[in-house]
């Protein structure tokens, strides 16, 4: 799976950035009011990949309102990714 430039999502046009670090330690995050995702540049690239569903299950999340925690957000993101790469 290649890591987009960008990925549309409800409308809106998030930008995905990799970078050397992120505040906090994160492997990635996401800025709702930027619409940016950010991921880890220097990791394998099965993280990256992981991280960047990670993200987009917290935007899909939030835009549904479903109020699910950091770990269902966790589990969907691996759930997806081994759906994806098998």
């Amino acid at each position: 799976m290649r890591i987009p430039k960008k990925l549309t999502a409800f409308g809106h046009c998030y930008r995905v950035k990799q970078q050397k670090k992120i505040k906090g330690g994160w492997l990635g995050e996401i800025n709702y009011q930027k619409h940016l995702i950010t991921i880890l540049d220097h990791r394998p690239q099965t993280e990256k990949e992981e991280s960047l569903l990670h993200e987009a299950c917290h935007l899909v999340n939030t835009e549904t309102k479903q109020n699910l925690k950091e770990k269902q957000v966790d589990q969907m993101a691996m759930g997806l990714y081994h759906i994806l790469k098998d």
